[in-house]
Parts: C-alpha cells; sequence; structure tokens
C-alpha cells in the first residue's frame, strides 16, 4: 500500500447524481473506460491496497466508502459519484482481500468496521502506518500513537493484507529485488554504490508491490 496523487476528475462523473442514478444501472462500459484512465494515472496499473495488478478488465472501480447498504442503510450513498471516493482495485467479482472482501457480510467477510478508521491512500502515507519485512508480512508500524495503530491494524484486518496469497506474492518480489541490493552493496566505491541504489529505487516504482519492495529492503 503506497502513497497516491490523485489526478484530476473524469469529466464524466459530472453527468450523474447520487440522488437520480445508481452505479450499477446507469454506469456503462464507456463511462468505466474514461474513469480507469484517470485511475490509471492515478495508481500506475496496480491496486490501490495491496498493490497487485489492478487495470481494466483486470479489475473493479472500488468506493472507498461502501455505496451499498450496511444494516439496511446507504450511509455513504452520496459519494457514489464522488472522485475522491473511487479507486481501482483487483478483483473483478470476488477476492479473499482488498475491496471485495472489505465489502463482504457474514462470516466471509471482516465483519463491522469504521471507514474512518482505514488508511486512505490519497490523503495519508500508509508507510506512515504499515511496516513490510521480508518474509511478506506487514503489521503496524512501532511507535505510532493509539489512533495511529488502530488504524494500522483496521486496515490489515479489513482488507485482509496478510493472506497467504498476497503474503507470497509480495515475499516473492521481495527476494528479487534483495538480491539486486546485495550485489548493490559489495560494491567497494560508496559513491557508485549510491547511485546504483537509487536506479535501483526508482526501477521499483510504478511496479507490483512497489510499497513492500522498498520498505523491506529498506532501500
Amino acid at each position: 500500500m503506497k502513497k497516491l496523487s490523485r489526478s484530476g476528475r473524469p469529466d464524466v462523473l459530472g453527468r450523474f447524481s447520487y440522488r437520480i442514478h445508481t452505479w450499477d444501472k446507469d454506469v456503462t462500459k464507456a463511462h468505466k473506460k474514461k474513469i480507469w484512465e484517470k485511475i490509471d494515472l492515478m495508481q500506475f496499473g496496480t491496486c490501490c491496497y495491496c498493490e497487485s495488478k489492478a487495470v481494466r478488465g483486470n479489475g473493479h472501480i472500488e468506493h472507498f466508502f461502501h455505496k451499498g447498504e450496511k444494516n439496511g442503510i446507504a450511509h455513504y450513498k452520496y459519494m457514489t459519484f464522488d472522485w475522491t471516493n473511487l479507486f481501482g482495485c483487483c478483483g473483478l467479482t470476488n477476492a479473499p482481500h482488498c475491496g471485495h472482501y472489505k465489502d463482504r457480510e457474514g462470516e466471509s467477510g471482516p465483519g463491522d468496521y469504521d471507514p474512518n478508521d482505514l488508511i486512505k491512500p490519497d490523503t495519508e502515507d500508509p508507510l506512515k502506518y504499515l511496516q513490510f519485512d521480508k518474509s511478506g508480512a506487514v503489521n503496524k508500524r512501532e511507535g505510532l500513537c493509539a489512533g495511529d495503530a488502530k488504524k494500522a491494524d483496521e486496515t490489515i484486518r479489513v482488507l485482509n493484507l496478510n493472506c497467504g496469497t498476497l503474503k507470497q506474492a509480495r515475499r516473492k518480489k521481495i527476494a528479487i529485488y534483495s538480491k539486486e541490493l546485495e550485489v548493490i552493496l559489495q560494491l567497494s566505491d560508496e559513491s557508485l554504490r549510491n547511485i546504483k541504489r537509487q536506479q535501483l529505487k526508482q526501477s521499483i516504482f510504478g511496479k507490483e508491490f512497489q510499497a513492500s519492495i522498498i520498505d523491506a529492503n529498506m532501500i
């Protein structure tokens, strides 16, 4: 999970009002294509939560504040077409983590949660709260105040960021770059080491699991 810089609002969203339109009935594939174009500028084809691949046709448009009903009440319906509430997320229709897991009811989901207790990656830097290690696990960062610690814990829990598939995928990517870093650190020329280390870091930007690779390897 990394900090995102939100791109400009897709013009197509100006056509809709939550009072008279619904996402499922009124937003067409053509509309979603335009929205995805702006999402890709912000996320570079990766999921807003786990940073695995998330593009049009292989992901879904995520509402951070859920547009549907919770216990019979649609608390955030008014944010259905709000650009600041939309992200690109992994999984077309189902996934054991991230957006689909977050909004799943019953025992197969996270249970009750307050979305205000989750890290919103376009307004907060996730690495302020989260720490990755070489095993692929993500944990709350040490030294957080109680409020920030709760936000870290809830984000990990509600999005199921430590599920087995994600940990394994992160571990593999971290290991690849860890080996490259080991070679760089063996260089005797300090100036060259610094240049190569910076080049390695730049090569990771926009890749899957960027934050975990950089943080776990301390690049």
